[in-house]
């Protein structure tokens, strides 16, 4: 089976520009992110995906494989499909690895990996809530699934809704995924439903035309960067490290 990790690497962000070239620890966030995929071992390929010809130079001057892409891709589902479309590499599983998350644990790689089955399909992650904060939280995506572990829904909102007070498990989304290439052609054509619409959570669209999404459960977390202040959390993550 053959595995790709690609990193889409979007210059331009709206509350904090040009992020994925800013330092940590002297080197570019976007170089933190690929490197973990590539140092865990876990895929044949790892392919930065840039929008920006000082990204492509900088990705350059760090040794690391990377493509050009159009400024048009909105997300990293949209750039991968684009790279493919104009000739980047297909495989079996096509692992999304975010350019703004530096700390992605190698055991979240392995689960993503660990996943079975063929035609369009969709691997992600989630992990156990364990506070109240993380629970009434709108950033923190819940999700529920069924018998065989695919997704039913995610939500910004408390799911399910414990109306008799009976207790149980919540989980938090992990936004990592994997696809298969058959995944990847269908989200092509498919435009945003009215769900992904009102949550703004783009895992709504496959879901609602029927593309399976396995969610494996984790016991880490991603630390996305979108601001100042979450450059400096993860720095002082790492310095722990």
């Amino acid at each position: 089976m053959k595995t790709i990790a690609y990193v889409p690497a979007r210059l331009q962000s709206t509350r904090f520009p040009e992020k994925i070239l800013k330092p940590l620890f002297g080197k570019p966030l976007m170089v933190w992110s690929y490197e973990n995929a590539a140092e865990s071992n876990l895929f044949d390929e790892v392919i930065l995906l840039a929008d920006d010809e000082r990204t492509v130079e900088l990705a350059r001057s760090y040794h690391l494989n990377v493509l050009l892409t159009s400024k048009k891709p909105q997300s990293g589902t949209q750039r991968i499909i684009e790279a493919i479309e104009n000739g980047a590499p297909r495989a079996d599983k096509i692992v999304n690895v975010q350019a703004d998350e530096p700390i992605i644990h190698r055991e979240m790689f392995s689960s993503l990996l660990s996943g079975s089955g063929v035609g369009p399909r969709i691997w992600t992650l989630k992990k156990k809530i364990e506070t109240k904060e993380e629970l009434t939280e709108s950033n923190v995506v819940k999700v529920i699934t069924n018998v065989d572990g695919e997704a039913l829904y995610f939500s910004r909102s408390c799911i399910p809704f414990d109306r008799d007070n009976k207790g149980g498990d919540y989980y938090r989304h992990i936004g990592l995924y994997a696809y298969t290439f058959e995944a990847l052609e269908k989200l092509q054509i498919l435009s945003p439903c009215s769900l992904e619409q009102r949550e703004m959570l783009e895992q709504l669209t496959p879901l609602y035309y029927k593309i399976p999404i396995q969610v494996m459960e984790t016991n880490h977390v991603c630390h996305g960067v979108d601001t100042p202040e979450d450059l400096k959390k993860v720095e002082s993550m790492l310095s722990l490290i």
